[in-house]
């Protein structure tokens, strides 16, 4: 039926055609078809249908659902937006997915996790500026567990501030990325590869975050600091040699109006239907093992009684890394971040990171246990620990009184 003008199709079905399997319905102006136009053809596994409307109809992509068995799908040249993407996720066998050359902006509406056989995803020359974190992270996670190819070339991809992470990405994932040699961008009004605009454009971006803090506080600093700094040291010095003990204070005030009436360490409540095998999973650089044997295990498991996993003791040798990570969090009730600088700089304290925030925010508990230098971090974790409550390690006693106290408050998940 190709090149073919059949237009609307939105009364039209099939007879029963048990031995169809290759369908090509492109550039015959279609853009309204029945949702059931393929329910009598139950071995449809290829369909090219590039080059009509079904993007300037409601609901255009709603006939995919009668064909569930479908393997390769060309939707290409449809003008096709983003809210179209829902209904190609109930194509579970698909193995290739080419929507190139569409009007898609975002590509948030198609969740490719639930694709477990696609290989390739063809995306070029659509209007695609930039990837949200969600799709980066989905990406990531489903190129580990199958080999797809996707290809971005031919978007308008922007190269500033607000879109630093994207490019950062395309220009160092191992995600495969087909043609990345034609994956340009706009910079400074010119059209320029990717690769090329890294280097300048993270100086840039950390000028003009440095430029914009001193413009906004210049004034309030010229005014405040004459009248303040005598006051201010003072102030610091006394805060910073008492500060573990104003916290350990502060806490046991919070914690003594949130308790009321109940005991200091009430017990837990166990559902029946739980199915984590572990108590928490401990995130941790191996340059942080000795404390973690040392300190945290003892605490936790001889004294609390919970069960921890950890990686350099539990894991099982020979299986895949990522994998042990991903299974690990998964398993269990918590994550425990134990961040230093060394666990920061690692590629698989990141994955981690990402991991845990992928299940469930709420779930992690980050442990600062030194001084974190802010250019190790991402953009994740900073958004990780301004977000959620976390526990400090120190020399100072009663600061480890208060990291244990804590600890236990956010294990045990009491009010």
């Amino acid at each position: 039926m190709s090149f073919s003008h059949i237009g609307d199709t939105s009364n039209c079905i099939f007879g029963y055609f048990p031995v169809l399997q290759y369908f090509d319905i492109s550039n015959t102006n279609a853009r309204e078809t029945s949702k059931d136009i393929f329910q009598y053809a139950p071995n449809l596994v290829h369909l090219v249908a590039h080059g009509n409307y079904f993007g300037l109809v409601k609901n255009g992509l709603e006939f995919l659902s009668s064909a569930p068995n479908l393997l390769e799908l060309d939707i290409s040249y449809n003008r096709l937006i983003s809210p179209s993407l829902i209904y190609i996720e109930s194509l579970q066998h698909l193995q290739k997915l080419l929507i190139s050359g569409n009007s898609i902006t975002s590509l948030d509406n198609l969740s490719i996790s639930n694709l477990p056989n696609l290989t390739l995803l063809d995306l070029q020359s659509n209007k695609i500026t930039s990837l949200s974190d969600k799709v980066i992270t989905e990406w990531e996670l489903v190129s580990r567990r199958q080999n797809l190819s996707i290809d971005l070339s031919d978007n308008p991809f922007v190269c500033d501030c607000s879109t630093l992470e994207t490019i950062e990405w395309i220009h160092s994932t191992h995600v495969q990325l087909l043609n990345r040699k034609k994956y340009h961008c706009s910079y400074r009004n010119k059209k320029v590869l990717i690769g090329s605009t890294i280097r300048h454009l993270s100086d840039q971006c950390g000028i003009m975050n440095m430029h914009t803090f001193d413009i906004t506080n210049k004034n309030v600093l010229i005014v405040t600091i004459p009248a303040v700094s005598v006051t201010f040291v003072c102030c610091f010095v006394l805060v910073y040699f008492c500060r573990w003990k104003l916290r350990w204070k502060l806490y046991k005030l919070k914690k003594a109006v949130h308790s009321n009436n109940m005991g200091l360490y009430p017990g837990r409540l166990i559902e029946i239907d739980n199915a984590y095998m572990y108590d928490a999973y401990v995130a941790s650089d191996d340059e942080d093992i000795q404390w973690v044997t040392n300190h945290l295990i003892p605490k936790v498991e001889k004294e609390w009684h919970l069960l921890l996993l950890v990686k350099l003791r539990d894991f099982l040798a020979g299986g895949s890394n990522a994998d042990n990570i991903i299974e690990g969090i998964d398993r269990s009730e918590k994550t425990l971040l134990i961040l230093t600088n060394a666990f920061l700089r690692s590629k698989w304290g990141d994955f981690e990171v990402q991991m845990a925030v992928t299940k469930d925010y709420n779930t992690i508990i980050p442990c600062v246990m030194e001084d974190l230098n802010p250019s190790f971090m991402s953009n994740v974790m900073k958004r990780l620990l301004k977000s959620n409550s976390c526990v400090e390690w120190t020399d100072d006693d009663d600061g480890q009184a208060l990291f244990w106290h804590k600890l236990r408050h956010l294990l045990f998940n009491e009010d």
